[in-house]
Parts: structure tokens; C-alpha cells; sequence
């Protein structure tokens, strides 16, 4: 999992690299789509069991 959100530029939404919310509205936005795209990732590689543990997770870095 790692390995594809590395090669999808989206480990650093996930590790926790990413701390700070841009100030910039554009790049809000472009953020928050690569966050989406992450979730994605994880939710659609993963069985039901382990989803029900994080599901409720409302960021790729489970904040």
C-alpha cells in the first residue's frame, strides 16, 4: 500500500508529512482531492473486516 501511494504522490498525505492546511485556497482544494484520493486507495484494497476499523476515519492519516 505504501509503495502505491508513494508512486501516486500520496504517502505524504497519509504519513503525517503534511501537517500544516495550505493558506491558499487552490492549493485547499488540491489537497483535499489528493486526501480523497488516498482514502480511496485504502478503502478499496482492503477486506470489510478491517475496514470496520477504519471507516471512521475522516482523513487518510486517520485524524
Amino acid at each position: 500500500m505504501e509503495a502505491y501511494l508513494q508512486g501516486q504522490y500520496l504517502w505524504e498525505i497519509v504519513g503525517g508529512n503534511e501537517v500544516t492546511q495550505p493558506e491558499d485556497a487552490t492549493a485547499l482544494k488540491k489537497r483535499k482531492i489528493r486526501a480523497g484520493k488516498a482514502m480511496f486507495a485504502i478503502w478499496t484494497t482492503f477486506e470489510d473486516e478491517m475496514l470496520l476499523h477504519i471507516r471512521p476515519a475522516k482523513t487518510p492519516s486517520g485524524e
